[in-house]
């Protein structure tokens, strides 16, 4: 009797773990999806942030070149 009362709360016990992993494991997966999605943002504003950064080097490069055809001149 003893040893069936040990392994009914052996088994609660078990069982109690398995329901709390569950749960880490349903939290992980989610912050992982919300991380995920604040990686992408992030990459698609260091893309526009890249893509403006050129745009800035071209004009300033052609300020340059009209400063010193005006110089020139």
């Amino acid at each position: 009797a003893e040893i069936a009362k040990s392994n009914a709360a052996a088994l609660r016990r078990q069982n109690e773990l398995q329901e709390k992993a569950l749960i880490a494991e349903h939290a992980f997966e989610g912050k992982r999806a919300e991380l995920e999605a604040e990686l992408e943002e992030l990459e698609a504003k260091n893309a526009t942030l890249s893509d403006n950064s050129c745009g800035l080097d071209a004009a300033h490069i052609g300020l340059l070149n009209t400063a010193a055809g005006t110089a020139g001149h």
